[in-house]
């Protein structure tokens, strides 16, 4: 059983390894009852809070990591409220709407609305409500880069709590809070990362759960083929074909490829194709590397080849995609 845990998350790390994530820390909470707060992230009503991650095109998750009391958590007016406790981790993947009340009968202001009185920071506490019992959290956003970061999100569910009693979690929300109270140097870099680390180990506790996944998460816990995907990610350039593939993991041709298609709701060689693509937008970004040196990195030896390809996912060509992505980034910097 502790080998099929291992495997989930190396194939978890080859998946997420080449794709860029970032968290963002909003703000360190100390609520006391009765208060109520609703989060829309399109809202720009507090400058200071909406900074360049909240206010960008790439997809975001949301997550609230409660240090005391307890809460109700909810999407929207016809969703039940999730209750949660001191030590959990909440996340919403697809950043949905979504309020938090210290009962439900209590109304909630809009969090950038209060936030927008608060001249501390996001890393200095932000303190609301009537006088009551207290209530602390850290909120905070993960953004992730377009394509395979939005894909990976979509995946997830609405709602996803890390319940109190991780180790792991624990030790990294302490470690988060002594930061956020004792700041000194390197200290937005070491947040940063944590909150990376959050999310990371808040999608390993979902895949190592018990309850029943779909997709990609169903994928990553079946042996053969979570071990196929982790061959892809980790080896985008080599020549894989379905038989290849299939004797690298132990099945027949015929059971292989039913099973992957079946759990990732595509043939492997869309699949893999998919993926080189999107490897070859990263590679793209960087100016040293020519064009075909970016396809024979995906494993196309030839330019044409990976030109027509790239082409067809991407809509343009690679040498459209490198002036169109790269220069404004250029100009930005």
């Amino acid at each position: 059983m502790g080998g099929g845990n291992t495997l989930c998350v190396d194939t978890l790390t080859a998946v997420l390894g080449p794709i860029r994530l970032s968290g963002t820390v909003l703000a360190r909470t100390r609520m006391t009852a009765p208060w109520g707060l609703s989060f829309q992230l399109n809202d720009r009503g507090c400058p200071s809070f909406s900074r360049g991650r909240l206010i960008g095109d790439e997809p975001l998750a949301v997550f609230h990591a409660v240090l005391e009391g307890s809460c109700e958590v909810q999407l929207d007016v016809d969703a039940a409220p999730v209750r949660v406790w001191a030590g959990d981790l909440i996340i919403l993947p697809r950043a949905d709407p979504h309020s938090m009340r210290s009962a439900a009968d209590v109304s909630a202001r809009p969090f950038f609305e209060v936030a927008a009185g608060h001249r501390g920071g996001p890393l200095s506490l932000l303190e609301h409500g009537g006088g009551g019992a207290p209530f602390r959290t850290i909120c905070g956003t993960f953004s992730v880069e377009a394509g395979p970061g939005a894909a990976l999100l979509g995946l997830l569910p609405a709602v996803m709590v890390v319940p109190a009693g991780d180790p792991f979690v624990a030790q990294t929300l302490l470690v988060l809070e002594r930061e956020l109270t004792n700041p000194g140097r390197g200290t937005n870099v070491i947040v940063e990362r944590l909150a990376d680390v959050l999310f990371i180990a808040a999608l390993r506790h979902v895949i190592d759960g018990s309850r029943p996944l779909a997709g990609w998460l169903a994928a990553m816990q079946d042996e053969q083929i979570g071990r196929a995907l982790a061959l892809m990610h980790e080896r985008p350039g080599d020549d894989w074909t379905v038989d290849s593939l299939a004797a690298k993991v132990g099945l027949s041709r015929t059971k292989f490829f039913e099973r992957f298609t079946e759990l990732m709701d595509e043939p492997p060689a869309r699949y893999l194709a998919r993926q080189r693509m999107q490897l070859a937008s990263r590679l793209l970004r960087q100016p040293h590397l020519s064009v075909a040196q970016a396809g024979s990195l995906v494993g196309y030896e030839s330019e044409d080849a990976f030109v027509r390809v790239f082409k067809r996912h991407h809509g343009q060509s690679p040498a459209k995609y490198r002036k169109r992505v790269v220069q404004p980034e250029r100009a930005a910097g």
